[in-house]
């Protein structure tokens, strides 16, 4: 719930989130903890295996290939730091981002309004 909370915490807009179907993302505490939140958040779930509808899975592909453009990494620690500068850079890429939600599959996750957040 945590990341929920921060998400809605970081807009005065409500938020309309895309989640996969696991099944823990339609438990009781989340079904409980959307209620009461329901004027800040809409849920919003994908098919059981649709990969191509997730904008999840272009962030996923894209993070894999910039890891590999880094180069071998010799432990755990090498690959977080990696992994996290990557996910830093893209933070300040908010076209890189955007360019995501252009493919066919997932244009329906787009902003309509085409506003910077």
């Amino acid at each position: 719930m945590s990341f929920l909370t921060k998400l809605i915490e970081s807009t005065d807009k409500k938020v309309y989130a895309i989640s996969d179907n696991l099944s823990v993302h339609h438990g009781l505490r989340v079904q409980d903890w959307s209620k009461i939140n329901a004027d800040k958040i809409k849920l919003f779930y994908l098919p059981s295996y649709a990969p191509e509808l997730n904008p999840v899975e272009y962030l996923n592909n894209n993070l894999k290939y910039e890891m590999v453009k880094k180069g071998y990494s010799k432990n755990a620690d090498e690959i977080q730091a990696k992994a996290m500068g990557t996910m830093r850079s893209l933070q300040s890429k908010k076209s890189r981002v955007a360019d995501f939600f252009e493919n066919e599959y997932v244009k329906y996750a787009k902003n309509p309004t085409n506003e910077d957040e």
